[in-house]
């Protein structure tokens, strides 16, 4: 995406507006998880430029959809990205956001023995 380039170089603002149009593409190929991912890099555009109501709204966005796609690791990445934007923000020490989608996720069904 054209937008990591430009948040490796700490242009921000440049990547968000990157992601907001990649945004609609992947939703409308159905690519959930890109879409997903579109929106964790939103989040974390956010967090860097200290915007964080918009960090924690696109964040909060994209755990549902790794929730849904169960996607354990990115789950607790974002979480953490979450914790840590509210208590940088001083939006309280920290939520457990989606506590029920967020615990789904983390049980494993037993594989099948082949």
């Amino acid at each position: 995406m054209l937008g990591d380039a430009h948040y490796g170089l700490g242009d921000y603002a440049t990547a968000v507006t990157h992601y907001l149009r990649a945004l609609p593409v992947f939703r409308d190929l159905c690519a959930g998880r890109h879409h997903a991912l579109c929106l964790e890099k939103l989040g974390r555009a956010y967090e860097a430029m200290g915007r964080y109501p918009e960090a924690i709204h696109y964040l909060k966005e994209s755990l549902t959809d790794f929730c849904q796609l169960h996607l354990p690791d990115k789950v607790e990445q974002v979480q953490d990205a979450l914790d840590r934007c509210h208590k940088t923000s001083g939006r309280g020490e920290g939520t457990q956001v989606l506590p029920s989608l967020a615990a789904q996720n983390r049980r494993v069904p037993p594989r099948a023995e082949k």
